[in-house]
């Protein structure tokens, strides 16, 4: 073995707070770091207290897909009913009372480019058209449809 192997030649690269002096400057600094979490990827759950508003079932299918690099699952998926027309149209104006998290959380499951989707019926049926042109069925299973990344066009 040689010495990088070995595990008392190891050293920590990250110094916390007891590693240095009682109430020092430096062991304040590494404990605000540690806060921080300075050099860790960001988490983008949603809030615990916040559930996630869904107007249609495959937003949640969207929102599921999208992992947290922390934590895995961002949300537990609520109970989809359905959401009358006026209320998804509400959602908008009350995404500005929602905390940062929650609106971080968004962002990573709805991209500013592509959303909000802007409903159209076609043949009689309600579809969702993103921003660049996609198509969605908004009750159809998202994984199943041909249209499996948000980017590609049908």
């Amino acid at each position: 073995m040689n010495n990088k192997e070995k595990p008392e030649n190891q050293i920590a690269t990250v110094l916390g707070p007891g590693d240095f002096p009682i109430c020092s400057l430096e062991s304040r600094a590494a404990a605000r770091l540690r806060l921080q979490k300075v050099g860790t990827p960001d988490c983008i759950c949603f809030p615990e207290l916040e559930i996630p508003f869904f107007g249609y079932p495959i937003q949640e299918q969207i929102a599921a897909a999208v992992k947290c690099p922390v934590h895995g699952d961002r949300f537990k998926p609520p109970f989809h009913l359905y959401v009358a027309e006026w209320r998804r149209k509400k959602a908008a104006i009350f995404m500005q009372y929602r905390s940062p998290e929650y609106k971080k959380a968004w962002v990573a499951s709805f991209p500013p480019e592509l959303w909000p989707a802007e409903e159209v019926e076609i043949d009689g049926k309600l579809m969702l058209r993103l921003k660049d042109g996609t198509m969605l069925d908004p009750y159809g299973d998202w994984k199943l449809s041909s249209n499996a990344s948000m980017g590609s066009r049908p």
